[in-house]
């Protein structure tokens, strides 16, 4: 999609959203590493949605900007998770998007889906029984999230529709878990408001997606 078929009110929503977040993360005192990494997932997401093809530079920055977050903090597991998985996903998805003329949409059939949500929720409770095993509080939101970022990466690299659910199922789970947080300590509501941001930016993308799709599908 080109700049000129955007709406107004999508670039009024998009300049919108980036200043919300970019608010959020200011007054939480996020280092300035911290927030490039949050500016660069929600400019990754609204480009994404209007299937933009220059949106998976935002999640190479993103990718190597939580690195190297991860790496200060010592968290060398989810480092390591992200520079040797999210990380290539990402760069493969942008090479191949920029070998194409057009940004086709693709949609995976009945098995293929009924395989991929299989595998899914095998990992996700596996994962979530080790997460607890190590004492892991909120296991099946951790599990949820780090089994699915890796899956909607992998589907948006090969610009699946259905990467939207499980970006929905993520991005809902999460603003339910930093709700709780909340409820416990207000401190931690521009967070929250952040993954509501993410929540609808996800619902807005699965509607745009399968519109763009139908329209495709009638072209051919």
């Amino acid at each position: 999609m080109k700049n000129k078929d955007i709406s107004i009110s999508y670039k009024i929503y998009f300049i919108a959203c980036v200043l919300i977040v970019l608010v959020c993360s200011i007054i939480q005192n996020k280092s300035i590493i911290v927030i490039v990494t949050t500016i660069c997932e929600v400019l990754y997401m609204l480009f994404n949605i209007k299937r933009i093809k220059h949106c998976f530079l935002f999640g190479i920055i993103n990718s190597i900007a939580c690195s190297i977050v991860y790496i200060v903090n010592k968290n060398y597991g989810s480092a390591c998770y992200n520079l040797l998985f999210i990380l290539p996903i990402f760069i493969y998805g942008y090479y191949k998007v920029l070998m194409e003329k057009e940004y086709k949409i693709n949609k995976l059939d009945y098995n293929s889906r009924l395989y991929i949500t299989s595998v899914f929720i095998t990992l996700v409770v596996g994962t979530a029984i080790i997460l607890k095993m190590f004492g892991g509080r909120y296991v099946l939101f951790d599990s949820i999230t780090m089994i699915g970022s890796f899956f909607a990466v992998l589907l948006v690299s090969f610009r699946y529709v259905e990467q939207w659910p499980l970006l929905i199922l993520i991005n809902i789970s999460l603003a339910i878990n930093w709700s709780i947080f909340t409820f416990e300590n207000m401190i931690n509501l521009p967070t929250l408001i952040i993954f509501i941001i993410y929540s609808i930016n996800s619902i807005y993308g699965q509607v745009e997606w399968c519109k763009a799709l139908h329209n495709q599908n009638d072209m051919l």
